[in-house]
């Protein structure tokens, strides 16, 4: 700096950090002494027969100080202290300007807790609606006892009673004895189970052969379940599921469910509907010259409505015998419903007989004697339609044709054996068929035909 100029410098320092030091804490010996609790504290740093003050706070975060000397030891002492959390976080000589940190150094003065005792039982876990039980056992009995618990609850009775229990009422529970100074901290956890209110779930009422499904429903964790059926066997599972339901599982189901500490019971009557009972022939084969009736087989409850599919073919869809004038379809499925709508069905396969369907004759004789002159072949009522018909002579010349015929009746649209208006040779013949059948499949055919005069 310049001579004369009137300059100055602030300087600035940090507490310097106590790292040794060494804590002796004595506890009060009575609960109604409250003050015996005392706290010494000794360093190599302090310097002795200076007095110190001493910058606490209290386990409220309330910060107070105390003013101490420091003995020929290097300690100080702070008595009559409460029993609670104490901490230490500055230490500064009165007459200098430094002081000593003590980063937080928390010391806790104990009451004699362990002079007294207390011990908290309960009936939970319980099923709500029951009596809930708190208790608790304390010594010495002059003390007193203040419980805390959920929803803001709070007493200062030794045991408490909730005659009708809640599932509010679940939660930890805290009781605190205290005796002067001293103080046993307790916790419960209760456990209030809801009410079951058992259920049977699923439909009361059945058709035969439906598939019975009964639930077992409640509220809460459900652990067990015990069901007793019309016959009065038990079953353990939360499902009954039984296929092709008959009059044997009519009657009444019992249930009773079971969460470990609640227990609820329920029963449903099932009942069986009158249902009727059907069956068809797998197939029906028919010639179809004359309409085919399909004839069902009802048994059960016959007041039954008739419903046919397809209809295509069918003299009605709506009666319990309707008939089939050509094979339409292959598959027809009839369903039956009676006034409970309960049902039953059944298939059948229709086709056409195929034995028989044409006599074809292997002679003829075109003489004239009005007998067996036409190579006449004779369809039966299952052929609808002649697409083509072919004579020919072992050299392979047709002698004779005939093509999309659907008469059949006159025997002079057939062969009357001449070839180019001459009489054919007697001797055998090859011919070939192609025929339409009344449900549609084509068929061919072929032989040889002998011609005698």
């Amino acid at each position: 700096n310049k001579p004369g100029a009137n300059n100055s410098t602030t300087i600035f320092s940090d507490a310097q950090e106590l790292d040794a030091f060494d804590v002796r804490v004595t506890n009060p010996t009575d609960c109604f002494r409250p003050y015996e609790g005392r706290i010494e504290i000794a360093s190599p740093i302090f310097t002795p027969n200076e007095e110190y003050e001493i910058n606490m706070r209290n386990e409220d975060f309330e910060d107070f100080s105390k003013k101490v000397w420091i003995d020929n030891q290097r300690n100080f002492v702070i008595d009559s202290l409460l029993p609670g959390e104490y901490t230490f976080y500055e230490i500064t000589p009165i007459d200098r300007n430094c002081s000593f940190e003590m980063k937080d150094t928390t010391i806790i003065i104990a009451g004699p807790n362990e002079s007294i005792r207390a011990e908290v039982t309960t009936n939970a876990p319980i099923c709500a609606g029951e009596t809930l039980e708190l208790s608790a056992t304390v010594f010495p009995p002059e003390g007193t006892v203040e419980w805390k618990g959920p929803t803001g609850f709070k007493s200062t009775d030794l045991s408490l009673v909730f005659d009708t229990a809640n599932t509010a009422q679940n939660g930890s529970y805290e009781m605190v004895f205290s005796y002067g100074i001293c103080e046993q901290i307790r916790e419960l956890e209760v456990l209030v189970k809801p009410e079951i209110a058992a259920n049977i779930g699923g439909q009361t009422e059945y058709c035969e052969r439906d598939t019975l499904r009964l639930i077992a429903e409640g509220t809460g964790n459900l652990e067990t379940f015990t069901w007793t059926n019309p016959a009065g066997m038990q079953l353990t599972d939360s499902i009954i599921q039984r296929p092709a339901v008959s009059f044997e599982q009519e009657g009444w189901y019992e249930l009773v469910i079971d969460n470990g500490n609640c227990k609820d019971s329920t029963s449903k009557f099932i009942q069986l509907l009158p249902t009727p009972t059907l069956s068809l022939p797998a197939e029906e084969t028919s010639k179809f010259c004359d309409p085919l009736v399909l004839v069902p087989n009802l048994s059960g409850d016959l007041n039954v409505a008739y419903n046919w599919q397809p209809s295509e073919g069918l003299s009605c869809t709506d009666c319990p015998n309707p008939s089939i004038e050509r094979p339409t379809n292959y598959y027809y499925s009839l369903k039956v419903e009676n006034e409970f709508a309960c049902q039953d069905s059944a298939d059948v396969f229709v086709f056409l007989a195929q034995e028989d369907i044409i006599f074809i004759p292997n002679i003829f004789t075109p003489n004239g004697d009005g007998e067996n002159d036409f190579f006449q072949i004779f369809p039966s009522c299952g052929v609808a339609e002649i697409n083509r018909f072919q004579v020919f002579d072992r050299s392979g010349s047709r002698v004779y044709g005939l093509q999309d015929a659907k008469d059949f009746s006159n025997p002079s649209v057939f062969w009357d054996g001449l070839f180019n208006n001459r009489e054919a040779n007697i001797g055998v013949y090859i011919w070939f068929l192609e025929l339409t059948l009344i449900d549609g499949t084509k068929m061919k055919l072929s032989g040889d035909v002998s011609l005698w005069r």
